[in-house]
């Protein structure tokens, strides 16, 4: 893959994937994509299907980190390295809120932190996209910010 622009500080940076990791992503969008149409042809005969199904953690609209004017990438990162890859739902927020494992000063900021991180990114073992992230986000620390933006639409 070639360089792709860090928007943050206008550096480059080599998003280095493993071919077994691209492949495995390129089959579950693929499979996700098929299971979308299918499902759309058999309510809606005749319509086209729409990509990526919020039924399985994409989202649109300003709840998407591609409307919305942050992706939270720092506090998406300490939340993620702290808290076990096996917690469930509640333990994100416990963490955010709790812990501090995001280092904000205030209750209030946790809060609010943990309900924006939620709603970007689900935070939810349940919510197959969130799932995904979650397993590669280990395996692939140089290309986080682009599993970060291409994680929940």
């Amino acid at each position: 893959m070639g360089p792709a622009s860090d928007m943050m500080n206008g550096n480059t940076l080599e998003i280095v994937r493993p071919r077994w990791l691209r492949r495995q992503l390129a089959e579950v969008v693929a499979k996700l994509n098929k299971m979308d149409d299918q499902a759309t042809s058999r309510v809606f005969p005749g319509t086209e299907a729409a990509r990526f199904p919020e039924s399985l953690g994409f989202r649109t609209g300003s709840m998407s980190v591609h409307t919305s004017r942050t992706m939270m990438l720092e506090e998406l990162g300490l939340v993620l390295d702290r808290v076990p890859q096996i917690a469930r739902k509640g333990e994100y927020e416990l963490a955010i809120v709790e812990q501090n494992v995001v280092g904000k000063p205030t209750r209030s900021t946790r809060q609010r932190t943990a309900q924006r991180l939620s709603e970007l990114y689900a935070l939810d073992p349940a919510c197959s996209v969130f799932r995904l992230l979650r397993i590669c986000w280990s395996v692939d620390p140089a290309g986080r910010p682009m599993l970060a933006f291409l994680g929940i639409e």
